[in-house]
């Protein structure tokens, strides 16, 4: 993958830049309705310019062999050029500083074309945004460093970041591609807002029974790792390079648990079911549906400490009851996660964002 990193010398030299500004007319797009003479004599003003002139067509082969030839002459280590959308002439005014020995990222678009003359009808106002961005472009010039393309190997993988349905999905697809997935869910359970929804509009579908399908899907594709109760606390790098810290919360299951409902029996405490909006009372250990529950592996991953509250101390493979006389867990459809740590998710593809509500 093609990286940009800072040339090895750093900046051109240690001395005041020496920019060159060229304003172009875009025959008539942008100089009927700028004045580019005004422009461009005003950007002559500016410290470190050295040349500010208008041209006809600056993309054009004579109007980049003006850039070529005014680079060499007057020694510039700085481009500006105002005209039209990056999107379209950005390559060739950097290939043009290239030919002309100047490192191509040494070189400032201002689009003055879609920002300003196709938006702005009045000359007058037109020409003072339009000196405002050349403003903004010279000043950022100078600060501009050269730099050099590097190559980084990377790896087939994504994280993606919340459990709804648009996570969900997002990581099954990406796993079908031959992608490794880590989703990451804050809360015990995967679903989001489509598992506290009765039925679909217009369609009238079961909600739930749409999304437990899904569900497994997601869980058991093997490409995909499932993190539940994980709070993403810190992310860094580059496009192709993340490393992304996520944080898992204390979990634990019983591994003579059979049943979940002895568990979620046996809790003595209660709180507001966050999951119904705190309309009704739920237990300490709790599934928020039926359907969120089903059998796996139990993990022995470390119990849940003694909290103040009667909240889920839990996530992953379990919940764990901090009251409970014994010990006790349920175990939610979203979780075969692994036990209590701090690990580093590394995600050297891309980053997907699903929902991860909060009540």
């Amino acid at each position: 993958m093609a990286h940009l990193g800072a040339a090895a010398d750093g900046p051109a030299d240690s001395r005041a830049s020496r920019i060159g500004v060229f304003v172009c007319h875009c025959g008539g797009n942008i100089s009927d309705v700028v004045d580019v003479e005004r422009v461009a004599a005003e950007a002559a003003r500016m410290p470190g310019v050295v040349l500010a002139t208008a041209h006809p067509f600056v993309c054009s082969d004579p109007g980049q062999a003006l850039i070529e030839e005014k680079i060499r002459e007057l020694e510039l280590d700085r481009v500006v050029v105002a005209a039209c959308s990056p999107t379209l002439h950005q390559a060739t005014f950097r290939r043009t500083i290239d030919r002309a020995g100047l490192n191509q990222y040494l070189f400032e678009h201002v689009n003055v074309r879609e920002q300003v003359s196709w938006v702005v009808e009045d000359r007058e106002a037109a020409t003072r945004k339009a000196s405002r961005l050349v403003r903004a472009a010279v000043a950022r010039a100078s600060h501009l460093v050269p730099l050099d393309r590097r190559r980084i190997p990377i790896q087939p993988s994504a994280l993606v970041i919340g459990g709804g349905v648009a996570g969900l999905v997002a990581a099954r697809d990406l796993a079908r591609r031959g992608m490794k997935v880590t989703l990451v869910e804050n809360r015990p359970f995967l679903g989001g807002r489509m598992a506290q929804l009765h039925t679909l509009f217009p369609t009238g579908e079961n909600a739930r029974d749409l999304l437990a399908g899904l569900i497994q899907e997601t869980v058991r594709e093997p490409r995909i790792r499932v993190l539940t109760g994980a709070h993403v606390i810190g992310s860094e790098g580059v496009v192709g390079d993340f490393r992304t810290r996520v944080r898992l919360e204390p979990r634990g299951v019983d591994e003579h648990l059979t049943y979940p409902g002895n568990a979620i029996a046996a809790c003595p405490e209660e709180t507001i079911n966050e999951f119904d909006f705190a309309l009704s009372r739920r237990k300490a250990i709790y599934t928020p549906t039926p359907a969120a529950t089903r059998r796996c592996r139990p993990s022995t991953g470390a119990r849940a400490p003694a909290a103040a509250s009667a909240w889920p101390r839990s996530a992953g493979r379990g919940s764990t009851s901090r009251a409970s006389p014994a010990r006790s867990s349920c175990t939610p459809a979203s979780s075969c996660s692994p036990p209590a740590t701090t690990p580093t998710s590394r995600s050297t593809a891309s980053m997907a964002t699903g929902s991860s509500p909060r009540s």
